[in-house]
């Protein structure tokens, strides 16, 4: 009866101490394991400005038909109109990123800030109109952007404000051509946070806008902006 009781007790012992070097082996395992689990960040999309620098203009759009290129470097910016006022002064919405698709309010039409898509329209002329997302990421980078009514602006007309389009994109060519249906002027020319309406084609008046603003976005430094 003795040995019996002494073998049931040695038994027990050696399950107790067999645990204890599992329990005492396998903890670093799940520790390791918790740790990795607590330091893989759920991804998130960024709404960050500075991000832009990690995101590319759209490959691909539909009615795109002439590209403008970026030559680098730029020509310097003209001294003469860095501080002119020329446009209506928008209040400027602050500016987040937003998934494609979203839709863009602002505080006039065309809008000249406030959110916009991660990746940009590519310069140059359209004769179908990109998305106002894609337009105010132009905008920030230092873009000129002409809209025009294709009801009142076509034919020759047309044809002219098309050419000096290619000419003042020889001089910088973040600038983009499109037409807006719903525009409610003739042309409507836009920087970011400012605007000017035209009840007509007047090439210096557009040049004007685009010598006092090009270049000139939030994401531009001296005349340097991001392609």
């Amino acid at each position: 009866m003795m040995y019996a009781e002494k073998t049931r007790c040695e038994t027990l012992y050696a399950q107790l101490v067999l645990s204890l070097f599992l329990a005492i082996a396998l903890t670093p395992l799940f520790f390791n394991a918790a740790i990795g689990n607590a330091q893989t960040p759920t991804p998130q999309m960024t709404t960050s400005p500075t991000a832009n620098t990690e995101m590319e203009s759209c490959k691909v759009w539909e009615g795109f038909i002439e590209p403008f290129r970026l030559t680098s470097p730029q020509l310097p910016l003209s001294l003469d109109s860095a501080d002119t006022e020329i446009g209506l002064r928008v209040p400027e919405l602050k500016r987040f990123h937003v998934p494609i698709n979203t839709p863009i309010t602002d505080k006039s039409n065309p809008p000249t800030s406030g959110s916009h898509y991660p990746c940009w329209a590519p310069w140059g002329i359209y004769e179908e109109a990109p998305a106002d997302g894609f337009l105010v990421h132009n905008l920030e980078h230092g873009g000129v952007i002409i809209s025009y009514n294709p009801d009142l602006i076509k034919g020759q007309v047309l044809e002219q404000l098309r050419t000096q389009a290619r000419e003042l994109s020889l001089i910088n060519g973040r600038l983009i051509l499109t037409p807006r249906p719903n525009l409610d002027a003739a042309i409507a020319v836009t920087a970011w946070g400012y605007l000017l309406r035209l009840n007509g084609y007047n090439a210096a008046t557009v040049k004007a806008f685009y010598d006092a603003h090009i270049a000139r976005g939030p994401e531009c430094e001296k005349g340097k902006c991001p392609d």
